[in-house]
């Protein structure tokens, strides 16, 4: 399965709470990088590393034999992400 295709087969959320405008100019301004709003105390600065990391990519996976939907792998995002805010 070509996963290039099937995202491009993904549309915007039509909920209310999404800001639609705001997406489509980080994809025409190529997704720019801000710098960090508030910068937490040294005791917390895990989440500083955590806000500033590199996001790592979303996998799909299928956790229900019966159901052949494909569901973002939620548990293998946060361990990918937390290993890119360690190094």
């Amino acid at each position: 399965m070509c996963y290039e295709r099937l995202f491009d087969e993904i549309s915007m959320p039509k909920h209310n709470c999404f800001f639609a405008d705001f997406e489509q100019w980080q994809s025409k301004n190529n997704y720019p990088k801000g710098e960090i709003f508030y910068k937490y105390p040294p005791k917390l600065g895990l989440m500083n590393k955590i806000l500033a990391t590199k996001i790592p990519k979303v996998s799909l996976h299928k956790p229900y034999e019966n159901d052949k939907k494909l569901y973002k792998d939620s548990e293998k995002f946060a361990k990918d992400l937390s290993f890119e805010a360690m190094k």
